[in-house]
């Protein structure tokens, strides 16, 4: 296909151009323009410093690197950056057509993760690139006298399930500060913990607690291999005071649902409300991890059997969520209206398609516009609780769940294994963390503990007569 491409460069990339701009799903015809316009200006740059012969194999750095100076001198960072992000997705999707044989950013990109494109684009325009590179290399994980142990400490939990990527932040963290140290310590000391802890501001009790945690369970694992191995006491971090999650009320979750009917939709995003109302309502009646809902593909819904198929998610666990019939008729009138607008329907396609990129909605995305919902119908933080947030919905499904079983009259007791399953906890414990005894429960439960008493009072009465 690369011999194909001859002549002027521009007029013969002009289909590949088309084709790319068809592929992001929404684009703006506006922006389409302007995305044109900037692909056309690389290339004819591209066109100049090969001499007209063609779309060579590999574009080289350098050419990339004179196109983004030139741009400097006329336009400011934050101009040219938007223009170079257009220009490293074109490349990287005619790489991923075979038309070209390698993009210079998207290698740079794989290479130095650290700083993302802008990162990349400053390095590469500096006096002394490969230094400027250079300094954006991840530092190497794991160099300490414990870092082979700290490895073994994370693989052994991996092995059992656990994911582990605070830990393995954390202890990373832990172990790059062990190395400022000349030379690194062969043993871990009261003294060496307390001075890494101070390291954390006075403000986060929190974070503090959770890192001095995840250390102290790594001493304990090296007490397995030497009794002499420190490990610190856990009153040396007091545990930070506790508050309970929020739990919306009923009322709350209708007006969060209404609220997210009234988003505004816009021309990349015209189905934008029906998006947020059915999100909303699929974490509140399922309550499914948020990263679990923008996880799913088109694939995962069985609209025969009523139920979602959630795939290696927290424990690498997979399991199925029945649905209510109410919530399957909801999903199927989104997915109706998904294909009204053009979105793929493949079955590997996101069911919350991002209408800006190829993947799902961001987490990130989602939360701020949760944020916004909360704040415009005025649901704040109330003393002795987190404040509310969209993994609140996780806790108020599973506490509404318990207060509609003591108004049964049901067992709570031998339903809180079905709720574990449900909400793919590894066990009741984890479950018992997501319930809260609001005053409703409290009531239901207060009522079953008179009758109950009132029971026995009468048996024991009619014994003793």
């Amino acid at each position: 296909m690369k011999n194909e491409i001859k002549g002027n460069l521009i007029s013969d990339m002009q289909p590949w151009i088309e084709r790319f701009t068809f592929s992001i799903p929404h684009l703006e015809e506006k922006t389409s323009r302007d995305y044109r316009r900037f692909i056309r200006s690389f290339l004819f740059h591209l066109d100049k410093s090969s001499n007209g012969r063609g779309i060579p194999a590999t574009v080289k750095l350098d050419t990339v690197t004179e196109w983004i100076k030139e741009m400097l001198t006329d336009h400011p960072l934050r101009t040219a950056l938007s223009r170079v992000y257009i220009v490293a997705r074109f490349l990287s999707f005619l790489e991923d057509k075979g038309v070209l044989g390698e993009n210079p950013l998207g290698r740079l990109q794989k290479e130095y993760p650290g700083k993302g494109l802008k990162g990349i684009v400053l390095a590469i325009v500096s006096p002394s690139p490969k230094k400027s590179l250079q300094a954006l290399k991840l530092p190497d994980r794991f160099t300490s006298p414990f870092g082979r142990y700290m490895q073994e400490f994370i693989a052994l939990a991996q092995a059992q399930g656990k994911k582990y990527r605070n830990e393995v932040k954390m202890l990373a963290w832990f172990d790059r500060f062990l190395m400022t140290h000349a030379p690194p310590p062969q043993q871990l000391s009261e003294s060496v913990v307390k001075e890494w802890l101070r390291l954390f501001p006075v403000s986060s009790p929190g974070s503090r607690y959770l890192a001095f945690m995840i250390v102290r369970k790594f001493c304990l694992y090296l007490r397995r291999f030497s009794s002499q191995a420190y490990v610190p006491d856990s009153s040396l971090v007091p545990l930070p005071p506790s508050s309970l999650p929020y739990i919306y009320s009923r009322a709350e979750i209708v007006a969060l649902l209404k609220a997210a009917r009234q988003l505004k939709p816009s021309a990349t995003s015209p189905y934008r409300p029906q998006t947020f109302y059915t999100l909303i309502l699929l974490l509140y009646t399922t309550g499914m991890r948020i990263s679990e809902v923008l996880n799913l593909q088109l694939g995962d819904i069985d609209t025969e059997n009523q139920t979602i198929h959630i795939r290696e998610t927290k424990f690498f666990k997979s399991r199925l969520v029945p649905l209510s019939p109410s919530m399957m008729r909801e999903l199927e009138a989104y997915i109706q209206l998904r294909r009204q607008f053009g979105v793929p329907t493949n079955l590997q396609s996101p069911l919350f398609q991002n209408p800006h990129r190829r993947g799902h909605y961001a987490p990130s995305i989602v939360r701020q516009t949760f944020s916004e919902l909360l704040k415009s119908i005025g649901i704040k933080k109330t003393p002795g609780h987190r404040g509310p947030c969209i993994h609140s919905l996780r806790h108020t499904m599973a506490t509404h769940r318990l207060e509609d079983w003591y108004r049964q009259g049901e067992c709570v007791q031998s339903k809180l294994g079905i709720l574990s399953t449900y909400l793919g906890h590894v066990g009741i414990a984890s479950t018992q963390r997501y319930l809260t005894m609001t005053t409703e429960v409290l009531q239901h439960a207060s009522q079953r503990f008179n009758q109950y008493f009132t029971h026995i009072k009468g048996e024991t009465e009619n014994e003793n007569r």
